[in-house]
């Protein structure tokens, strides 16, 4: 079951979840040193005509924001509707909780199990509140989306009508008869 009920609303927002991703790679491409993600070892030299540190200075929330707004369309879309708020709250917690494992201490970091290989991640990464407001606006985003997207179809369908209290005490009392009951004359046996 997809969020929207119609096709072409479940092609809109996978096709707006492809865009948001793209953007996202973009801004990966041109802003981040090519070891810092696995995917960008596979793409061309960005032009460096454009100055990186612009990017992480002014745009550094972007992919944070991008990456959850994204993610949580695309699992609603996978979930159906009813799992909407979990999406956008999933997501908007894993980012979160990536962004506050970055401000852990590096003490701290040797507790945590070798198999998640996070140590890089969160040692080389830097906390930045900016993240955090994106994780929140980015699911609230999707949530806006889906949410407006419900308000238009409750608004497309007929509704019906409001009957009054006098209509419908007169439609169950349209079956009884209201006629006077006959009384049989009296019948004097003197």
């Amino acid at each position: 079951m997809m969020v929207p009920s119609d096709r072409s609303s479940c092609c809109h927002f996978a096709a707006a979840s492809a865009i948001i991703i793209l953007l996202g790679t973009a801004y990966y491409w041109l802003a981040r040193p090519p070891g810092s993600a696995a995917f960008l070892a596979l793409m061309p030299a960005p032009p460096r005509m454009l100055d990186p540190v612009f990017f992480s200075r002014w745009l550094g929330w972007l992919p944070t924001f991008l990456h959850v707004l994204s993610f949580s369309l695309l699992t609603s879309l996978v979930l159906g509707r009813r799992h909407h708020l979990f999406a956008c709250l999933i997501w908007g917690g894993i980012n979160a909780g990536f962004e506050l494992g970055q401000a852990l201490p590096p003490a701290f970091l040797s507790f945590l199990p070798d198999s998640l290989n996070l140590h890089d991640y969160f040692s080389h990464g830097v906390f930045d509140p900016l993240d955090l407001a994106a994780c929140a606006i980015g699911a609230w985003g999707s949530w806006a989306l889906i949410g407006d997207q419900r308000l238009t179809e409750a608004e497309s369908k007929p509704q019906p009508a409001v009957r009054t209290q006098n209509q419908r005490m007169k439609s169950w009392t349209e079956g009884i008869r209201h006629e006077p009951k006959k009384i049989p004359p009296r019948r004097d046996f003197r």
